[in-house]
């Protein structure tokens, strides 16, 4: 089912590439994502913990955030206790945010849609996190009509869906140019950061500052994903991945201006990259597995950005080749990171 889907991306994408934009067949695609992850059964990561919970949701006490049990004991209570509900609810939530925002802000919305579909397979499941993510997605054009209270009362809403989503409270600051020495100087800083071994002396203790919640979380995702801690190759080309796209960002940097969103889009993606080279290999892997998201979705749309900026046609293609290779890599890889039950097979209401 990943690779029928992925492909059919590819295909439509690359159809938006050479004809043009197709509201219809982004709109089937959106429809297509939503049945994806509306209809999974017993897959995905944190299948167990989601489906018992709500199944119990009523009458057990969990130590979720106040948002998401308030939202399972509504469904809950609406639907009479059907999870697969409850789980196109979530992901008609997620595909048509997107959706909107990919219409606002992407010159070729399949292709975000693709890029997108890479970033997010592997998290498939996390259900609080990425109904925080799409909040703060809500956000962002609140950031860029600079309503600062309207844009941190929506974060705060994310934040009672999942904590993680105080790392997008930065996000409001880097809608600004930021100078190419700058730049340089905050790479050549993390790379220091990521050589030097010193983020794996930083105690678990360190979350106690953030207050009991936070600490807990901390320790307990700390701890979790210390078996996902990268191999030197990986973290490697996980950079590769991320600076890829940095440089041809910059170098593209003069064209792409004309784009309202750009500064902001860009600069998100690039402390994305810092945090991932910082964090990457340590201790504090965690951070790279579930807070970059806040950053790197921001590549579903800088990504069609960069190929609109190029001239010719042989060029375009050749770059799209390379974000379909990427992306796949991306899937497989980040699936991959678990046991082979938690994604293999696909199983669906259905059928298994």
């Amino acid at each position: 089912m990943y690779l029928f889907t992925f492909i059919i991306l590819a295909l439509a994408s690359l159809w938006c590439l050479s004809k043009g934009n197709s509201r219809v067949l982004l709109v089937f695609l959106v429809v297509w994502l939503i049945l994806h992850d509306g209809l999974r059964w017993a897959c995905g990561t944190d299948w167990f913990p989601y489906y018992e919970y709500y199944t119990n949701c009523l009458n057990e006490e969990r130590d979720f955030e106040i948002g998401y049990i308030i939202l399972n004991r509504i469904i809950y209570s609406i639907s009479g206790g059907n999870y697969t509900f409850f789980l196109l609810i979530i992901a008609a939530f997620i595909y048509c945010t997107f959706y909107k925002f990919f219409q606002n802000y992407s010159p070729i919305p399949v292709l975000s849609l693709l890029v997108l579909y890479s970033n997010l397979l592997p998290l498939m499941g996390m259900n609080r996190q990425m109904i925080a993510v799409v909040i703060c997605i809500i956000s962002v054009k609140f950031i860029l009509n600079r309503q600062f209270v309207p844009w941190l009362l929506t974060v705060m809403v994310a934040m009672i869906f999942h904590v993680s989503a105080a790392m997008f409270l930065i996000a409001y600051f880097l809608n600004r140019d930021i100078p190419l020495k700058f730049i340089i100087l905050f790479i050549g800083g993390a790379l220091i950061i990521a050589f030097s071994g010193v983020m794996n002396l930083v105690p678990d203790s360190v979350f106690s500052a953030f207050g009991d919640r936070i600490s807990s979380r901390g320790e307990t995702y700390m701890n979790i994903d210390q078996k996902f801690i990268s191999s030197a190759f990986t973290t490697v080309l996980g950079l590769f991945k991320r600076m890829v796209w940095i440089v041809l960002l910059l170098l593209f940097k003069k064209q792409l201006s004309v784009y309202r969103s750009f500064n902001l889009f860009f600069n998100m993606l690039f402390v994305g990259t810092l945090i991932y080279t910082v964090c990457s290999g340590t201790v504090f892997q965690f951070v790279v597995g579930r807070g970059t998201i806040y950053f790197t979705i921001f590549q579903a749309v800088l990504i069609p950005m960069i190929i609109c900026a190029i001239g010719k046609w042989n060029y375009r293609l050749l770059l799209w080749v390379f974000v379909i290779g990427l992306s796949w890599l991306s899937i497989s890889r980040g699936i991959n990171n678990y046991p082979y039950e938690v994604f293999h097979p696909y199983k669906t209401v259905i059928f298994s």
